[in-house]
């Protein structure tokens, strides 16, 4: 971990989450991910929220998308979630909606399923080392990078 990622960085909501996406993400994925934080407290509305079968269904407006409404469903019994704006899929972290949606639902914890592993802190620490091998032929020359998993 390089030292810019022991330093907690300064909040610009008074949200809980927003603080455990600083403990969890990797400064520069963090910076991007407090952005659609903050689009999540100033610039989102509820257009309706239906709640069946264990699941909550947020009907979401951006107001800097005009005439598009945006589903979020959350699972309240697993905490599964998913967006129709699919930025989680692309990227790898939570969009404005979902945030939204959790903060509506009072959950103040990123759940597991939306932290993914490449954008952590941890990731290089715990997922991968590289190492300098010489080539089988004996020159000392020849090194080549291979990345394994731990």
């Amino acid at each position: 971990m390089r030292n810019g990622d022991s330093e907690f960085p300064k909040m610009v909501t008074e949200m809980e989450i927003e603080k455990d996406a600083a403990s969890h993400y990797t400064r520069s994925i963090y910076y991007k991910v407090r952005k659609e934080i903050k689009a999540a407290c100033c610039h989102m509305s509820l257009d309706n929220l239906v709640t069946a079968d264990n699941v909550k269904k947020c009907m979401i407006r951006d107001k800097h998308v005009k005439d598009k409404v945006f589903e979020v469903d959350l699972s309240l019994s697993s905490n599964d979630i998913s967006c129709s704006c699919h930025l989680f899929t692309r990227v790898g972290y939570p969009c404005r909606h979902i945030f939204y949606c959790l903060s509506l639902s009072s959950i103040e914890q990123i759940p597991q399923q939306l932290l993914s592993k490449c954008w952590m802190k941890n990731a290089v620490e715990t997922y991968s080392t590289i190492d300098l091998v010489a080539e089988s032929n004996g020159s000392s020359d020849e090194e080549k990078r291979k990345s394994t998993s731990k």
